[in-house]
This record gives C-alpha cells, sequence and structure tokens, in this order.
C-alpha cells in the first residue's frame, strides 16, 4: 500500500508542477496581450507629434503596464508606426494611413521563466509574444 501512495503522489506531484507552470505562462501571455492593447490605444489618442514620439509614448506603456509581471530586465516591447497596408491582411479595408503596431516579447527560458520548467520545461515556450495594431486617426 505504502508503495502505490509513494507512486500516485509522485505522479499527482508531477501533475500538479505541470499545471502551474503553463498556467502561470498563460497568465504572463494573457497580461502581455492586454498591455500591448493598452499601448497601442494611448499611442493612437496621443498628442505626439512625430511617429518617433508615438513609438516611444508605447513602449514606455506597453513595459509599465508590465511593471511587476514575470522578472525585470526579460521582456521587451518594440512599437513601429508605418503604413497600414503594412500591417493589415489584404482583405481589410481600406489600405493606407498611418497605424502602429505594438509587440511585446518575453524571454521564458532559463532564468526568465516565473516557475522554473523543472520536469515541464519542454512543454514551455522559449518566449511569449503579444501584438497588437490600430489605426492612427488624423
Amino acid at each position: 500500500m505504502l508503495v502505490e501512495f509513494a507512486l500516485v503522489v509522485v505522479l499527482l506531484f508531477f501533475v500538479l508542477y505541470g499545471i502551474v507552470a503553463y498556467g502561470m505562462a498563460i497568465a504572463l501571455r494573457q497580461s502581455m496581450g492586454q498591455a500591448t492593447g493598452e499601448a497601442v490605444r494611448a499611442a493612437v489618442v496621443s498628442a505626439a507629434a512625430t511617429p518617433a514620439e508615438r513609438e516611444a509614448e508605447a513602449e514606455a506603456f506597453a513595459e509599465a503596464s508590465t511593471n511587476g509581471l514575470g522578472k525585470p530586465g526579460y521582456g521587451d516591447a518594440d512599437a513601429t508606426v508605418a503604413t497600414c497596408a503594412s500591417f493589415a491582411p489584404a482583405a481589410t479595408p481600406p489600405p493606407g494611413g498611418q497605424c502602429i503596431e505594438v509587440v511585446f516579447t518575453y524571454d521564458y527560458r532559463g532564468d526568465g521563466a516565473i516557475v522554473p520548467g523543472g520536469p515541464f520545461g519542454v512543454v514551455l515556450p522559449d518566449t511569449l509574444t503579444a501584438s497588437a495594431v490600430g489605426r492612427i486617426v488624423p
């Protein structure tokens, strides 16, 4: 009876650890998605005059929105202002105008993982990425 209990407890531990490790990665990815969406909204309604100022504002907003999530120094937000045709699928009318895209990338390998991968490191992603695009209305 004690042998069966030991086998079941080890199996149960690995299953619970996997659920927690994967759940933390999913929660971080969801927070990154929310942060990129909010950064795009902030940049679209910004009073910034130049695309470079909008990009800097969006990057700062995304990184401030994720402050405290994950581990410091493992996430990076990049914003790009370009014509909307370069971001939108071919079926999205109308092309043209200015759009901003914010891409947030988190290095989840090694020390960047919130919960160490342990035996489940194979199924956890190396990087987490979230992005959002918005049209800048003049």
